[in-house]
């Protein structure tokens, strides 16, 4: 290891050296320019002199510094480890354990025996076969009931018609401003002939002109085969003045 105090001191002679030499070359420029001088101070002219100024200029070395043996000895010791680049993880495929299916036993099932009775229920049977063609008979008289009646109301309704196209209102009522109503009533037969015949209400004429009407208008039409009975009538012969 090199002595600072060693390195000091060539340093300085370096400078006091080139000291030294820098005015040695001086003093020999001015001893030759004096020289030139004189020779030169015959010739017409004047000649200009440049001063040549040689500087020797001291580079400043670098002093060294004590360097700690064992940081120096770390230092060498110490290598640069190389760049590891990471490598890319990888996927791993974990597979994962499917549940075993334990097959259980399968059980017999036993099927109970059914066992079949006939039972006999004729009572009941013949209960509702009665009350099955009691409903039929019943619905049915119903509705021949129904069409009786309609066929009865317009029978009614066309010998009734045949009467008021009969109908006469006497002269001496009319003179006698007389007015009135005749209820009248009887029995249509299967032929289409009356019996019973009454009538109530009415001066005396009233009731004999309701009667000769009833009369012209005879015989009555036979009725629909339907009607197998005789039919009442009754209505009401009116008679207004206008």
């Amino acid at each position: 290891m090199m002595n600072p105090r060693h390195g000091h001191q060539k340093q300085s002679w370096h400078f006091a050296g080139g000291f030294f030499l820098s005015i040695g070359i001086h003093a020999v420029l001015l001893l030759q320019l004096s020289q030139m001088n004189l020779a030169d101070a015959e010739l017409p002219h004047q000649l200009t002199f440049v001063e040549v100024e040689l500087v020797h200029m001291a580079t400043a070395q670098e002093v060294p510094q004590d360097v700690n043996p064992v940081e120096a000895e770390l230092e060498n010791n110490v290598q640069e480890e190389p760049l590891v680049e990471p490598e890319e993880p990888k996927l791993v495929k974990k597979e994962i354990p499917q549940p075993k299916v334990v097959k259980k036993p399968v059980k017999k099932v036993v099927k109970p025996r059914v066992i079949e009775k006939t039972v006999h229920m004729p009572k009941l049977i013949a209960s509702s076969t009665v009350s099955t063609n009691t409903a039929i008979k019943v619905q049915t008289l119903s509705n021949n009931q129904a069409q009786l009646k309609q066929l009865k109301q317009q029978y009614l309704s066309r010998i009734l018609s045949m009467i008021q196209s009969h109908k006469n209102y006497p002269y001496s009522a009319r003179r006698r401003h007389i007015e009135g109503d005749v209820q009248v009533s009887f029995m249509v037969d299967t032929q289409g002939q009356i019996s019973g015949l009454h009538m109530t209400g009415g001066s005396s004429a009233l009731r004999s002109s309701t009667r000769r009407a009833i009369e012209d208008s005879l015989p009555f039409p036979v009725p629909s085969k339907i009607l197998s009975q005789s039919i009442h009538s009754k209505f009401v012969m009116q008679y207004r003045l206008k």
